[in-house]
């Protein structure tokens, strides 16, 4: 009855059972079936508050239908595709103007590197902040002191968000020393494929004598670069002979150096800054990062797919011309950038060829009082320090006076003004090399002809953001056990209730008056204010049986009978109610 009752709810039954509240407390009111109740009500009011306790919102991303897209993107096997020859070829020409104009202070969005710069401000002197902090960003003065630099196509600041993405990256790195004569190369022989020059004036109507002689004895009769998408390293070597003589009224220093320059080129794919990398550039990676087959792959499920590539042709021989590295497909980094300072058409090569006239027009030119620079003189900027070498005894410029009658330098003088700027440490100058290396990788990628059609994309995402309820793993588990035991008990006691046969369908007040009819004679109607001192309430048994044995066809049901009820036994029934197989 106090089941039935909800007792197990109830305060005053629960009160009941407080020690010192009655004189019986649980040896009258309780029972297993009470305490299983109670324990099991507990727990399912204790698991939704407890779990909004443990639970604690979390902001997460969730993609958008279709990512955005960032295509026309080079890929390395591309490179080597016939559409793309001809333009390839004006990659050193791209090279020559950058070395000739670019500026190391200034913020290049294409070079990446792998670590994360800090740019505090509690420092008091900026001067010891990195470049990067004071430009916004990572320049080629700095390139030295860059975690991993490299040339990427995309803009460093890219983040592709829910998409894993990867992209081509070039690392260049120079390294420059000292030699002696011994150790410069006796055979450098143009015909055989290698580069190599010799610009000099060496005669007594020259105020200056200048030589400079360049080679890289390679055969360069292929291309270092492969057409494949796995890391691929390979080095190039550079020697320098720079030798410049003044009289004693000449404004130059003589200048003797013979330098060995080494590029180490490393190539390969890379994984783009996304929410699962922690936001920063991955490492170079040994192989192809793409499936070997995509032609199935969709971004939606395959953030790392991108269309098949064109077929690579063959690399033909060395064209027989006068200029065969010219045309040389997919040339390496220091290659590029020796043709470019000091190849055809370079700055020494187009005054000799002007020993007799200056290689300005200055007839349109208007008359000012100010001085200008007519042309930068290749690597200058890199050379020498930004801050002076705009002034008139620095080289590193072709200045004019703006007046009609002034009078420029020499051809030759010129020469010589910028073969001075070689004299400097070889830190400079590997400071000056790394850039054209930047440089000159840059234009190997942005060497397309107009017939190619570039196949390569990115995908990026940035998500939608939502919010969902996220618990610690002591957390889980303590709910867990809580439902489990909970969800167990309830199971228990769902088998039990349908294995076990009713005598009626509800407890309900006929039930009640069915029971009170079978003890009418011990409980009359009376006024009943202090039950717990009714010692005859516990002598009255708490379970309906059955009377008749089981011998008996037809077994009667009453309060406290020994016998347990049973599915298939028929019982006596009022005349009313016609079903005869259980009792209801």
């Amino acid at each position: 009855m106090t089941l039935a009752n909800k007792g197990w709810a109830d305060l005053q039954t629960l009160w009941r059972f407080i020690p010192g509240s009655t004189s019986h407390g649980w040896q009258r009111y309780g029972s297993t079936f009470l305490f299983l109740s109670i324990f099991t009500v507990f727990l399912g009011s204790l698991v939704n508050p407890l779990q909004q306790i443990l639970t604690s919102p979390q902001q997460i991303r969730l993609r958008g239908d279709l990512p955005n897209e960032i295509p026309n993107l080079v890929d390395i096997p591309n490179q080597f595709r016939t559409c793309n020859e001809f333009l390839q070829r004006q990659s050193m020409l791209q090279t020559r103007s950058a070395i000739s104009t670019a500026r190391g202070h200034e913020r290049e969005a294409q070079l990446w590197e792998r670590g994360n710069t800090t740019c505090t401000t509690l420092r008091s002197d900026k001067r010891d902040l990195p470049d990067s902090c004071l430009t916004g960003g990572s320049t080629l003065n700095q390139i030295s002191t860059l975690n991993d630099p490299f040339f990427a196509e995309l803009p460093n600041t890219l983040d592709t968000g829910l998409y894993r993405q990867f992209m081509p990256r070039i690392n260049t790195t120079a390294n420059v020393t000292k030699i002696s004569e011994s150790e410069f190369p006796t055979i450098c022989d143009a015909d055989s494929g290698d580069f190599s020059v010799d610009y000099q004036i060496n005669n007594h109507s020259e105020e200056n004598s200048w030589r400079l002689r360049a080679c890289m004895p390679a055969e360069f009769t292929h291309s270092r670069w492969k057409p494949t998408r796995a890391r691929q390293d390979f080095v190039e070597e550079l020697f320098l002979n720079v030798s410049l003589t003044s009289s004693l009224s000449s404004t130059f220093s003589t200048v003797n150096s013979l330098y060995k320059i080494t590029m180490n080129t490393t190539s390969g794919y890379f994984e783009l800054p996304n929410y699962m990398n922690g936001h920063l550039p991955g490492q170079l990676l040994n192989e192809d990062p793409f499936p070997a087959n995509c032609s199935l792959c969709v971004p939606a499920n395959c953030s790392t797919c991108l269309p098949q590539v064109w077929p690579i042709y063959d690399e033909p021989p060395m064209p027989d011309t006068p200029f065969p590295l010219l045309l040389q497909k997919n040339k390496g980094p220091l290659l590029t950038t020796a043709m470019a300072l000091f190849g055809e058409a370079s700055f020494i090569q187009v005054r000799l060829n002007n020993t007799n006239t200056h290689p300005y027009n200055l007839s349109q030119t208007p008359v000012t009082n100010d001085t200008y620079c007519l042309e930068q003189i290749p690597l200058a900027l890199f050379l020498i320090d930004e801050d002076s070498y705009l002034s008139v005894n620095t080289p590193g410029c072709i200045m004019y006076t703006g007046r009609r009658d002034a009078i420029l330098p020499a051809p030759h003088d010129q020469i010589a003004e910028y073969l001075q700027i070689f004299g400097v440490d070889t830190n400079s100058l590997k400071k000056a090399f790394d850039a054209a290396a930047f440089f000159a990788n840059k234009a190997w990628f942005e060497s397309w002809g107009a017939s190619c059609r570039l196949d390569f994309s990115v995908y990026w995402d940035p998500g939608l953001d939502t919010e969902v309820p996220v618990m610690s793993m002591a957390s889980l588990i303590v709910m867990t056990i809580l439902l489990s035991l909970h969800l167990l008990i309830l199971l228990c006691l769902t088998i039990w209730a349908s294995n076990t046969e009713r005598w009626t369908g509800s407890l309900d007040s006929w039930a009640t008056m069915r029971i009170g009819g079978a003890i009418a004679d011990r409980v009359p109607l009376k006024i009943a204010e202090n039950t717990d001192k009714m010692e005859f309430l516990d002598e009255i048994p708490g379970w309906i049986g059955d009377k008749n044995d089981g011998n008996e066809s037809v077994g009667i049901i009453g309060l406290g009978a020994p016998g347990a009820l049973t599915y298939n036994r028929r019982y006596i029934s009022y005349d009313e109610d016609h079903e005869e197989k259980s009792p209801s």
